[in-house]
């Protein structure tokens, strides 16, 4: 009893006594307030803005503090933080945007990190790329690689073949890569009194890292990899160790034929359904899938003409011209800054992509917009 005397008599004193004492228990509302109050604070901090943010969050925290002392303050606590909110953001407080991968330094030291090559940043950076990895050409980018022993030469093959833009266009990557990891899975073999997916996972996480060291990953092998990921762990830890290799190699066939070949497939003929006799089309540097629908087109017996519209650095509208002019479709050629003086030709213009968001976003190659 005298302990607890003691204890209510010093709160008044200092934040010792409060500590020491029992805490009030606080209202729904004071909560929502201390939140609210905590966000505007770390929003304020990330932007590095300091200014109405953090003044926002400031005055929403003394009376808050105030309201959690005495019970009569509760409803002017909660008002503070309510005001602190308004303070720093509006009628609420929204939570800073995420900042890009290679905008931010301590990302960028975690990602330098799980490097298997090591890379070297470019020494002239491009400011409108600053979001994405810039690197200098490797002499070798598999000294590293075969140094560690764990890498498997059909993704060193790979790499390379990626890392030169031998392999172009997010299908053919996304194929190629399922293709070398596939001779992963079947050359794979799981130690002893293991568990073949988790060691198989730990074998393609070093595959990958390798091959995100030659290439940073688009969206859709990044979707790719947490389907593989998700295929593997669910492997049935009782099946024969060759069994499962089986199935997992058939599931990529699937997922091959279905997600991209048939997909492709219905793309096409949706493309094609949309071109009228007498179109004048315009395509964008070189998209696989629009190269096969304006030549199916061509084929259906549908006649139109195309301006392919192309941009550095590697000039790939050139070689989508030439397998377009083969096929007998009628085809001029410009390059970006000149699209203000085709444009009014045009009827139609068809884009690649290599990804859509949820909210409509379209992802394509840098010009497109």
């Amino acid at each position: 009893a005298a302990a607890s005397a003691g204890g209510s008599a010093q709160p008044a004193d200092g934040p010792t006594g409060a500590s020491e004492g029992r805490k009030k228990p606080t209202t729904k509302a004071e909560r929502r307030a201390i939140q609210e109050a905590q966000r505007a604070k770390k929003a304020a901090e990330r932007e590095g803005a300091g200014g109405g943010g953090g003044a926002g969050a400031g005055k929403g925290g003394a009376p808050k503090n105030a309201g959690a002392k005495s019970g009569s303050g509760g409803a002017g606590g909660a008002k503070g933080g309510g005001g602190g909110g308004a303070g720093g953001a509006g009628p609420g407080p929204r939570p800073a945007l995420a900042q890009l991968q290679h905008d931010d330094a301590k990302v960028v030291e975690k990602l330098e990190k799980k490097q298997i090559t090591p890379r070297t940043h470019a020494h002239k950076q491009v400011p409108l790329f600053a979001h994405l990895p810039q690197y200098e050409r490797e002499a070798s980018l598999t000294t590293a690689a075969v140094a560690k022993g764990n890498i498997h030469p059909e993704v060193l093959r790979l790499g390379l073949k990626i890392s030169d833009s031998v392999v172009t266009g997010t299908n053919a990557r996304c194929v190629a890569k399922l293709r070398a990891f596939q001779k992963v899975i079947t050359d794979f073999v799981c130690p002893p009194a293991k568990v073949l997916s988790r060691e198989l996972e730990t074998a393609l996480n070093q595959q990958i890292q390798y091959l995100i060291d030659c290439r940073p990953q688009s969206m859709a092998m990044g979707n790719v990899i947490k389907w593989l990921k998700l295929r593997v762990g669910q492997s049935p830890p009782h099946l024969p160790e060759e069994t499962a290799k089986r199935q997992l190699c058939a599931q990529i066939d699937t997922f091959v034929h279905e997600r991209i070949v048939l997909a492709d497939q219905a793309i096409i003929m949706n493309l094609t359904s949309k071109i009228a006799p007498g179109d004048v089309l315009m395509v964008y540097s070189r998209a696989t899938v629009v190269e096969e629908a304006l030549m199916y087109a061509h084929k259906q017996g549908i006649e139109f003409r195309v301006i392919v519209v192309d941009a550095g650095a590697r000039n790939e509208g050139r070689e989508m011209m030439r397998r377009i002019d083969q096929a007998g479709v009628r085809c001029t050629y410009t390059q970006l800054h000149a699209l203000s003086y085709v444009m009014s030709e045009v009827s139609k213009v068809l884009l690649g992509a290599s990804a859509m968001l949820l909210n409509g976003t379209l992802v394509s190659r840098a010009g497109t917009a």
